[in-house]
């Protein structure tokens, strides 16, 4: 897995304040035997959570698996994935956008 590093930094000349910014960002992807492409989602949300060492922020494309984990529901679909994902969760704070 590689750590990406994006950094920032900005100076007012007026103001003589300035700030700055680094945002570590870890990808990670592969291959996962799937039935439907909901699997495969679950499986990128379900790995996320499991390389998130903090507080963090799951953003997907998929508006109806965002809109149940808002919820907090396990639906019939794909029930064990809801289970390993919330499994994940368990402990840490995790939003869905």
């Amino acid at each position: 897995m590689r750590t990406e590093i994006f950094t920032d930094g900005s100076f007012d000349e007026q103001t003589r304040t300035g700030g700055w910014a680094a945002v570590i960002v870890r990808a990670a992807s592969g291959q996962h035997p799937a039935k439907t492409s909901k699997e495969t989602e679950f499986r990128a949300l379900i790995e996320a959570v499991k390389m998130a060492e903090g507080p963090c922020t799951l953003v997907s494309d998929h508006e109806g698996i965002v809109r149940t984990a808002q919820l907090g529901k396990v639906p019939v679909w794909c029930k064990d994935q809801w289970e390993e994902l919330y499994a994940a969760m368990a402990g840490k704070d995790v939003a869905f956008e």
